[in-house]
């Protein structure tokens, strides 16, 4: 219930919130190379670029709608796990409680984002020092779950789905 209440709570500040402020500014076109680029890079098409730009933007704007983008990403992110791991068969509730745990530490999403690349296209806070941004584990880790939501929002699950086992889950489970 809390998951679906948060992802309502997504839909309404998007819609109603921060990005339409965002476009009619020209936000969306101050930063379009890193969305672009992003695109690029990971071989995704948004037809919403505002909503991409919304889970890249760590400047400080938004920052509420930012925290709701990443928990419903989270929440999703283990929908996904779950899913995955139940597909392929042969783990233990103790063996895939291990895979979450893995996924759920302060380092391993940090770890990724940055093995991914994502700070080339992270929207930096502009106090933020060379060395957060190489190393900033909550910019890392709030992007990649705001991400894995945004791909569902626009996209849809099944390319969702292939975004997270193909850049996270491949990462995390062995074969």
């Amino acid at each position: 219930m809390v998951v679906f209440y948060c992802l309502l709570m997504v839909n309404m500040i998007y819609c109603v919130g921060c990005c339409c402020f965002m476009s009619s500014t020209g936000y969306l076109e101050m930063h379009i190379e890193k969305v672009l680029g992003f695109e690029d890079q990971f071989g995704l098409r948004f037809c919403d670029k505002g909503l991409l730009l919304a889970a890249l933007d760590h400047s400080g704007f938004g920052s509420e709608r930012k925290k709701c983008l990443a928990l419903a990403g989270d929440a999703l992110l283990d929908f996904i796990l779950f899913n995955f791991l139940l597909d392929r068969g042969g783990y233990s509730k103790g063996m895939m409680d291990g895979v979450r745990g893995r996924l759920n530490t302060d380092d391993s999403l940090a770890v990724i984002g940055v093995e991914m690349g994502l700070g080339e296209f992270i929207v930096f806070p502009n106090s933020a020092t060379m060395v957060e941004k190489e190393s900033g584990k909550s910019y890392y880790n709030d992007a990649l779950e705001a991400l894995v939501y945004v791909v569902m929002k626009d996209m849809g699950l099944e390319a969702a789905t292939r975004f997270v086992v193909e850049h996270i889950i491949s990462r995390l489970v062995k074969e």
